[in-house]
């Protein structure tokens, strides 16, 4: 489970798929089950959602309160849920639950069928660091996030995918490749994806150098 809330970048606003997006790219995730919002996706974040490569089955869980359908199924569940002993295993949900929830690709705000395969896409592969200073580590990440990077099927081949690395005042680096979408609206900027990975480790922007 990842948590995707609106970030203000300086100004900037980040739409909560978009953050989302973010994390799961920068934690190496191959694809997207569900999104649980309190309203549908905007017509920005639907054209990010539809580049990534399991959106076709991608379902939407409406969580605008305890009347909707899917929170009368939570609570539903809660109600017959046994009580739980610290450290036991928790069987995973089965898939076919989500088939009662609207596919994200049929909601009604236009988005339509996607083609994209973004998480799955073939540079989205593990590249081993190059170097023997903090300079030349950032400099190497800085590549490697360019070479991950995702650009769309329709893409021409020019195109060329960007990407940078930040580094703290700690000597942490932090990769951030651009996501980029088939219209245009909804696309991750190479920096934009960088900082919500620090976000997501719990670090500000005032501590880069």
């Amino acid at each position: 489970v990842y948590l995707g809330p609106g970030l203000d970048l300086h100004g900037q606003r980040l739409l909560p798929e978009q953050v989302l997006v973010g994390s799961l790219f920068s934690h190496g995730e191959i694809g997207l089950d569900a999104v649980a919002s309190t309203e549908p996706p905007e017509r920005a974040a639907g054209a990010l959602l539809r580049e990534v490569a399991t959106y076709k089955r991608m379902r939407w869980l409406d969580a605008s309160g305890p009347g909707t359908s899917s929170n009368r199924f939570h609570n539903d569940m809660a109600e017959n849920r046994p009580q739980r002993e610290l450290g036991e295993i928790v069987k995973p949900v089965k898939r076919s639950l989500f088939k009662k929830y609207p596919l994200v690709s049929e909601l009604p705000h236009g988005i339509g069928p996607g083609k994209g395969n973004c998480l799955q896409h073939p540079s989205f592969v593990h590249h081993d660091l190059e170097g023997d200073s903090i300079e030349e580590f950032q400099v190497s990440l800085a590549r490697i996030s360019a070479e991950r990077a995702y650009l769309p099927p329709s893409a021409c081949s020019s195109q060329v995918a960007a990407g940078c690395a930040l580094r703290t005042s700690a000597g942490l680096l932090f990769a951030g490749s651009e996501v980029a979408t088939e219209s245009g609206s909804g696309a991750l900027a190479p920096l934009q994806n960088a900082l919500v990975s620090m976000g997501a480790n719990g670090l500000e922007p005032s501590s880069l150098v």
